[in-house]
This record gives C-alpha cells, sequence and structure tokens, in this order.
C-alpha cells in the first residue's frame, strides 16, 4: 500500500451562517414584502452547487419569506418589474418553471425584453420552480445577461396572463380567472383591448402593464357600483363584473363617456 492510498478523505464544513449582500439600491426600491422573497430567492439560488439548479415549489418560497400566497405572485411580479428575476422563455405550461435570478437591479431591464411569460397565478404550490444564479461580475461591460443565450431573447411582447396578474392586484375580490388557462372569450377580448388601444391613445402609443393598472385603478376608484358592486341574476344570485366586462372594447368606451360614473 503506497502512502497515497493510506491518506484519509478531508470533509470541510463552514462554522458560519451563509451571507447574502445587497446592494442598497435594491433595498430602497422593494416593498418588505419583495424584499423578503427576493432574499429567500437569492439564497437558494446563491448557495447552490456549482453549475446546478435548485427546485423548490412556490409554497416553499413564500413559506420561507413569510408572506401569503396571493402576496406571493405580487411579489414575483415586482421583482420581475425591477429587473431582478427573470422566467426563462422556454418554460412550458405544466412543466418546471425556470427563473433566473440576479444580484443587480434593473439587470434584466437595460435594453433586454421582457418574458412574454410574466411569473403568474399557474405557477401553482406543487410546480417545481428551478433557480439559477446569474453571473453580473461584468454586467458594466455587458449588459445582457449571459446565462440568457440570444436565441431565447425575442422582442417585447405583452403577455395576456400579464394583464390577468394586473387584474388579481387590482380587482382581489373580484371574481377571478381560470388559474391555469384562459377562455376563448376572455383571450378575444383581451387581444381585442391589446390590438386597439393605441385607438385610444393621445399620442397612439401600445397597451402597457402599467397603462393597464392604470386604467383598472380609474376604473375602480370612479365607477366603483359597477366594478366593485353586486347586481342579481335573473335567477336571483348576487353577481360581481369580472375581468372580462372590464377588458370589453364597448366598456372601456363607455367608461370614458362616463357611462358608468
Amino acid at each position: 500500500m503506497n502512502a497515497n492510498e493510506r491518506e484519509t478523505s478531508v470533509v470541510i464544513k463552514p462554522s458560519f451562517s451563509p451571507y447574502i449582500s445587497i446592494d442598497q439600491d435594491i433595498h430602497t426600491a422593494l416593498s418588505i414584502h419583495s424584499l423578503s422573497l427576493y432574499m429567500v430567492l437569492r439564497y437558494n439560488a446563491d448557495f447552490r452547487k456549482d453549475d446546478s439548479e435548485i427546485k423548490r415549489s412556490a409554497q416553499f418560497l413564500y413559506t420561507r419569506a413569510k408572506i401569503k400566497r396571493t402576496k406571493y405572485y405580487e411579489c414575483m411580479l415586482e421583482l420581475e418589474q425591477h429587473g431582478l428575476i427573470l422566467r426563462d422563455p422556454e418554460n412550458k405550461l405544466g412543466d418546471k418553471c425556470v427563473i433566473h435570478v440576479a444580484r443587480e437591479l434593473g439587470y434584466f431591464t437595460r435594453g433586454v425584453r421582457e418574458t412574454d411569460r410574466g411569473v403568474r397565478d399557474t405557477d401553482t404550490d406543487q410546480e417545481s420552480i428551478s433557480l439559477s444564479n446569474i453571473n453580473i461580475a461584468n454586467s458594466e461591460s455587458d449588459n445582457s445577461p449571459a446565462a440568457v443565450p440570444k436565441s431565447k431573447q425575442r422582442k417585447p411582447n405583452l403577455a395576456l396572463m400579464q394583464l390577468i396578474d394586473v387584474y388579481r392586484e387590482v380587482f382581489p375580490n373580484n371574481p377571478q380567472p381560470h388559474p391555469r388557462v384562459i377562455s376563448t372569450s376572455l383571450q378575444k377580448s383581451l387581444s381585442t383591448l391589446v390590438k386597439r388601444w393605441p385607438e385610444l391613445d393621445p399620442d397612439g402609443n401600445p397597451l402597457t402593464l402599467e397603462t393597464f393598472k392604470k386604467y383598472l385603478e380609474v376604473l375602480r376608484d370612479h365607477a366603483p357600483k359597477f366594478s366593485l358592486g353586486e347586481y342579481e341574476t335573473p335567477s336571483g344570485n348576487r353577481k360581481k363584473n369580472n375581468l372580462e366586462t372590464f377588458v370589453r372594447w364597448n366598456t372601456v368606451v363607455k367608461f370614458l363617456e362616463d357611462a358608468y360614473s
């Protein structure tokens, strides 16, 4: 037996807790709930094994962040809007949801297109979420995330599910669309609104998430009876108007005509 064969293996273990460092601008920009969720995402992404993915459920993430399930989706949207996370454009419905996590505010929004599917309620508690960390050491000289191949980068596209996410945020107590699929009638109404919105905008600008949110908020605040109130159906049931009603082209035009005030 030679000397090498007699050598024992050495197991090295840290005697300190993992440390996560975040920039001040991230701390300032995020709400307290989104900051908590971001720290959970960063921890799981930063301390995974090299060149590997770590899988967590949505339930695991919002439980560790100590936030409610409904707040989780709002926070994920906020993190996406601040360019701190990126939903992989190759994700497929019902498959694992790969989310890239950055260490720098606005990393995914500096000249990088939006994902065409926002982080949304279809990511059920049981769905596997794979987290990967983005190396941004050279981000100042290269604004495009190296971890996202050019073949995956597409032109900006306002996804219908992103509009639905905004509706959930503004009208959490109104009837909600199906969490995983969009009905044909709702899809048609949303698509028509996106297509024809430049007709309403004074400068002919396309519909954005911010503009859509502002429309819903104005609808909520200036037409509460129509948007928040209940009505009685012919069968005697009490119901509220829903997203499909709010985004119909005729509804939008009539609201602008003060028909619901």
